[in-house]
Parts: C-alpha cells; structure tokens; sequence
C-alpha cells in the first residue's frame, strides 16, 4: 500500500515535538525549496548607518544531504553597500563571513554567522541588513562570563530547601558586585551589592491539549514528577528586571546590538538615560524558531545594557563622577536548576564610558592570577575567567 509521502512521519518525532502536526509537515513543499536556487541579499552598513562598500564577503553553500559537498562565495558590496549572492539548486546558505577593507582609516570588526544562527538554510530568497562596526579604541577591562542560580523545580534529592512557590512560581534575587563582575554570596564571590537582579519565572499552561499529555505521559511512566514535566512541556514567561539603590546609578537597554559580532554594543556608554528599575520580559513555549535579526531581540540573549554605577553625586543630585559597565547577552541555560549567564565588564576608570574590549587584557584575571599565567583562550562570544 502506498501513503501519502507527506504522511510518514516517525513516532518518535511527533512524540519529541507534538508540534509538528501532520497539517504543518509539508514534505513536497520542503522538496520544491530545496531543488530551487537560493539567493540572500545583503545590505551592510557600519554603526552610523553608512554604507561599507570595501567589504570582501564569503559564503558557503552546502548541497544537502550529501556527506559535506559544498560550494564556496566570494562577493563584493556595490557603492550602496549591497549585494546579492546566489547558490545553485539543492544547495542552501550555511556560513557568512565579512571581513572590512583595509582602505578606510579604522578597520572594522569581523562579522560571522552561519545556519545555526540568522542563516535560513531552506530559504529560496532572504535579506539580512548587518552591521560592520569599527576598531576604535579597545582598553583593558575587567570581564567575566558569570553564572548565578535560578531554580525552577525542587527536586526528589535536592539538598536545598524548597523554595515557595515552584513549580509554576519562580523567583531569584541576586546581588552583584560590579568591580568584581560577579554575584555576591551565595550565588557568587562577589562582596558589595551596586545592583540588584531579579529573575522570575511563570507558569502560563500548555500550548495545547497534546503538549499537556505529553508532559502528564511522561510523568505516569514514572519518568520523572508532574512538577519537572511542567519544566519541559510547558509554556513560561520570564522577567528579568534590575534595580538600583544608589543615587545616580542605573542601567539602559542598548539601542543597538550586534550577535554576529564580537563587538556586540556600541563602543561607549551612553552619558545620560539610565534609570534605577528596568524589566525585560521573553515567551518559552518550547516551539523551535530559526532566529531572525528583525525579531530576535524579543529574547534576552540578544539584547545589552549599559549600566552607570558607584556614582557619586553633589547638592544637586547632578552625578559628578561614576563607573561604567556593560551586561551582554543574558540568557537562561539548564532546566531545572536553570542558571542565569552573561558576560559582564567594567572599566575600573572612573568617568570613562569606554567599553571597547581589548580581548587580550582582562584586569580582572591579571589581578587573580600569576603574570606568567596565560589569559584563557576566548571564543566568539563569551568571556571564561574562572
């Protein structure tokens, strides 16, 4: 007897991701993109808006399912700082590599992505507008990729006390110590709290009726409680809100962010516009999405902040001198002790906004460590220093 192709779907699949119903799970449609060429138009710019136009972009097309066979792309930006690369048939976008031109007075950041990133592989026509910022002035800071507990389920052995409110009720409040770029005890070794995080974590139910059997399943098999499967199956929304006891001090959303680049914020703080109490808020619905640059800050890992603290202020209230650090890319990782992470730095000089990281300086780890001990390697986003 032969079904419908469109049809055979695997049990596992649709057990592992109820979502992918048979009505959504096209596989003509799928064959049709993927025997058609690709084309991916870019149009780069540099942080002020101005188009880059001695840009050398690379790109790598792999055809699919064929043991790593790919073609390689090498295009160049017209005077507007636009061009439109193409892949042949069965082929789909992996990698993009722009590297600036060497003509202009400041060089420019690398940017780098690929399929796991902003990339749509399966995408016949897509359009991304980057930016290329420039090397202006990188200085040494303080820098530390920071990890602070957030529970969401009070486990059979867990050797904390329960905490209120969980599973459908979560909430952290953390101190940080901003010189020390991490949190102060007990989630951290940090020792003056210059700001307070607080992580909250919702219940809002099920996406639907299959997602609430899956996870109710799961828990009759013995797998494991009703609580923990409410972790996995269920749809949260969670709050991340920061809020600041001196005077003078605070914190702004950057208006820009970069999560291809390694300068991922504008190189400088911003003078004024900080305020004592800001919230971000982000869905979990345990939906997969491919990431978009038009829609992708709707979540906290691709968002930054800019933060003025230890200020000292006169008669007036008028600050008069202050440090300045910045927060890039906070996200939630784990699942049921889920840790908060992100990068953190701080310059120790005091009125100075710059935040430009020199990545092969960081104060923090030249202060804890011996001079002959070698800076850990860094890779493209976050800084380790342990």
């Amino acid at each position: 007897m032969n079904l419908p192709l469109q049809r055979l779907i695997p049990l596992g699949t649709l057990l592992l991701c109820p979502a992918m119903g048979l009505a959504e799970y096209d596989v003509q449609k799928m064959r049709q993109i993927y025997a058609s060429p690709k084309e991916l138009g870019l149009r780069i710019r540099d942080e002020n808006g101005k188009p880059v136009t001695d840009a050398s972009v690379h790109l790598l097309a792999f055809r699919l399912n064929s043991g790593g066979r790919y073609v390689s792309i090498n295009e160049k930006p017209d005077d507007h700082g636009e061009l439109v690369a193409r892949a042949p048939a069965f082929y789909g976008f992996d990698k993009l590599t722009i590297r600036g031109g060497k003509q202009t007075a400041l060089p420019y950041y690398t940017l780098s992505t690929d399929n796991h990133g902003f990339i749509q592989y399966a995408a016949v026509r897509q359009d991304l507008d980057v930016t290329l910022p420039h090397i202006v002035k990188p200085i040494p800071l303080r820098a530390l990729d920071q990890g602070m507990l957030h529970r969401r389920f009070n486990g059979p052995n867990d050797k904390l006390p329960p905490a209120l409110g969980l599973p459908d009720f979560a909430e952290s409040i953390i101190g940080f110590d901003a010189e020390n770029c991490q949190a102060v005890e007990p989630f951290g070794r940090g020792k003056t709290t210059d700001f307070y995080v607080v992580i909250q974590s919702v219940f809002r139910g099920y996406k639907d009726s299959l997602t609430e059997a899956s996870a109710r399943n799961r828990a009759d098999r013995g797998v494991g409680p009703i609580e923990e499967s409410k972790v996995i199956h269920g749809s949260w929304t969670h709050t991340l809100t920061f809020r600041f006891i001196n005077p003078g001090d605070g914190i702004i959303l950057s208006p820009q962010f970069w999560p291809y680049c390694r300068l991922q914020m504008p190189h400088q703080a911003p003078a004024e516009g900080y305020v004592a109490e800001l919230s971000l808020s982000m869905e979990e619905d345990q939906v997969a999405r491919q990431l978009d640059l038009k829609t992708c800050r709707r979540t906290w890992e691709h968002n930054g902040f800019f933060l003025r603290v230890r200020s000292q202020v006169d008669q007036d209230g008028q600050v008069v001198a202050a440090h300045y650090a910045k927060i890039v890319s906070p996200h939630l990782t784990g699942m049921f002790k889920q840790v908060l992470r992100w990068s953190f730095f701080y310059n120790p000089t005091a009125n100075d906004r710059n935040l430009e990281y020199d990545f092969k300086r960081n104060l923090l780890w030249e202060a804890n460590n011996p001079a002959s001990t070698p800076i850990p390697p860094l890779d493209h986003h976050h800084i380790t220093i342990n």
